[in-house]
């Protein structure tokens, strides 16, 4: 493993309490749950998320045209307060 990787490991593992190994295989478990579908999967989420925003976006367009922008706008607040932009 490289040193950035060591680094961010070890990181990763400070923040959550726990030992790099521990880490380590958590990891693993879940790449392997994910692997054999019983996991959450990303493009499927990606899919859902993409549909509902178009749905919101075109439902706004037709019956609340006034409210988009500000709605959109509340939007990019929120992504910046809970995830970072």
């Amino acid at each position: 493993m490289d040193r950035p990787t060591w680094d961010r490991l070890r990181v990763a593992a400070d923040d959550a309490g726990i030992t790099k190994s521990e880490l380590v295989r958590s990891a693993v478990e879940h790449y392997l749950a994910f692997r054999s579908g019983q996991s959450w999967n990303p493009n499927r989420i990606a899919e859902l998320v993409e549909y509902s925003q178009m749905a919101v976006d075109q439902m706004l367009l037709k019956l609340a045209p006034e409210t988009r922008d500000e709605i959109i706008e509340a939007v990019d607040i929120r992504m910046e307060q809970y995830h970072g932009g």
